[in-house]
Formats: C-alpha cells, structure tokens, sequence
C-alpha cells in the first residue's frame, strides 16, 4: 500500500507537517509519515486498532497522538497538513458518504492535502470475490460500497477540495480477490498466502497505468484545499 501512497506524495515533504489518518487501522502508512518527519495522529472507533498502532509505532520509534472517537464526531478544524484515509469512506452510504468526505476537508489547513483511497467499483476480482462471500457468509470486512472515479472526484469537489491526481492500483494481485471465498474460509490458506510477498518490481505492474486506473482494486485521489 506505501507504493500506492509514493504515486501521490513521493514529492511531498513530510518535515514538520501535521498529519492525521482517519480510520487507521494499523497505522503502518502513517508510521512511514512519521519517519520521514511528519507529526501523526491516529483516529479509530476501534480502541483495539489503536492498541495495534500504538504497538507498531512503538516498534519504530514513531511519537503520536491517539484520537479513541467517531469520524463523525471528530471537530479537528483546519489543523493538519494533510489528512489521508484508506478503505475507510466505502463504507458508508448517503448521507453519511459525503459528510464523511466534509470532515476530511474540514480537517485539513487552506493549502494542505487529502489523499483518499478506496476499492473500485470496476474490479471484476474485487467484486466477484466480494459477492460470492457474502452470499456464502464469510465476507468479514463489513458493509463497503465500492467507488467509482466519477463518483470520487464529485464527491472531494462537493467537499470543496480541488482534486489532482488520481490513479488506480493492485491490478495484479486484484486476481487474488476471485479467490475471497476460499481464503476467507480457511485460516490456514490465508496464513500460506500472506508468506507470500511480490517483488518490488511486480508492485510497480499493480499501479500507475491505465489498466490499473480502469479495473485495478482501489483508486486514489490527492486534493488540495484553496
């Protein structure tokens, strides 16, 4: 996912900014953030997720602020530098899918950046392999509501944010979500995938062409608030 993240920022200068990650998960691209010298802050629902984050940041002697509360509670108000998410905003459907769209903007200082990243509604493995666990029951990464690029860009110039680039990412290993019904049925086959780890240079072939941007899993887009 940070080669996704290098297709937007590789130019961007984390020294002194403020960042903050809207549900973070594990944290680990705010981390690299933090370690190339930015100030991070990590907002989850889940106190769980932050205990993980806290471990992880702990492991790479990263300093950050932990925010235990709703997305749609949070008042930061034009505070950070960059404000960033990912697999987060699909999870939600209107009204909800666009004030959660707002408060990344509100968050965000005139002139600072929002870089948002969800699944793409044009995957045929992302959506085939989605449909056939949840008709068998063991889709267990909760309601999502995929995007598509249109729908993105609307909705981040809706927010009042200037979108810029947008680029689409994990073409290749989408493949690997045809295969969503098996490994998420069995532990152990989803243990001996995740040994597997692709070479940097079969990642670079996931992202940052134009079969990626049309049916990769996810896609991007970097905004900026005037």
């Amino acid at each position: 996912m940070w080669l996704f993240y290098e297709e937007f920022l590789k130019d961007y200068d984390f020294s002194g900014k403020r960042v903050i990650e809207l549900g973070c998960g594990t944290g680990i691209n705010s981390i690299i953030m933090a370690r190339l010298g930015a100030d991070v802050t990590f907002l989850d629902i889940s106190e769980k997720a932050l205990d993980i984050v806290r471990k992880n940041a702990e492991k790479f002697g990263v300093k950050a602020e932990y925010i235990h509360g709703n997305i749609f509670d949070f008042d930061g108000k034009e505070e950070y530098d960059l404000v960033h998410s990912e697999g987060v905003v699909e999870h939600f459907l209107p009204p909800y899918r666009q004030r959660i769209i707002d408060i990344h903007a509100e968050a965000i200082k005139k002139g600072g950046k929002a870089l948002i990243i969800v699944p793409n509604k044009a995957c045929p493995g992302y959506v085939i392999g989605k449909y056939i666990s949840n008709k068998i029951g063991n889709w267990v990464y909760g309601d999502e509501y995929p995007y598509s690029h249109f729908e993105l860009k609307k909705r981040i110039e809706m927010a009042g944010l200037k979108p810029g680039k947008r680029s689409g990412g994990e073409f290749v290993t989408s493949c690997v979500w045809f295969m969503a019904p098996l490994f998420l049925s069995s532990k152990s086959f989803m243990k001996r995938s995740l040994r597997f780890v692709p070479g940097r240079r079969m990642l670079k072939l996931d992202q940052g062409h134009r079969v990626a941007n049309k049916i990769g899993r996810i896609i991007g887009v970097l905004a900026t608030k005037s």
